[in-house]
């Protein structure tokens, strides 16, 4: 009976023993010919089954690599897109500058010409007298008169 049994079945056995051995020897001897279809089938499926781990195992890797490629290139165009953000941001200060600098100099030529127009219209230094001429006499069409200051 012994000789029928495989090699893992025995080792089987002799963990079990008692009643279980005495109960699955009458089994197997039966049917030799079991054991032998066991023998020669077992070691094709365990390799079928391994070769369809070993094919998922590396379907999943390719998968994982392409994601981790998707992955680099969204990042990639997101630092892209970063960039010319930062671009469009310095141009948008350079911008924002120049307009400070423009409204600071159309508020000096503003305040320059309102000076201009609130005041007399000219000094004029004649040796040590100073003439001013007025705006308001120019402006009701009378003589300017010559005062000294």
């Amino acid at each position: 009976m012994q000789a029928v049994l495989t090699a893992p079945l025995l080792a089987a056995l002799e963990v079990t023993r008692g009643v279980e051995v005495t109960l699955m020897l009458p089994a197997v001897a039966v049917v030799p010919a079991v054991a032998a279809v066991l023998e020669a089938v077992v070691p094709v499926v365990v390799l079928a089954v391994t070769v369809v781990v070993l094919a998922v195992t590396v379907v999943v890797l390719v998968a994982t690599a392409v994601v981790l490629v998707a992955t680099a290139v969204v990042l990639a165009a997101t630092a892209v897109v970063l960039g010319a953000t930062v671009v469009v941001l310095g141009a948008t200060v350079v911008v924002l500058v120049a307009t400070v600098v423009v409204l600071v100099a159309t508020a000096v030529v503003l305040a320059v010409a309102a000076s201009r127009l609130l005041t007399p219209i000219g000094v004029i230094k004649a040796g040590s007298t100073k003439l001013a001429l007025s705006f308001e006499l120019l402006m009701l069409g009378g003589h300017t008169r010559h005062r000294k200051l």
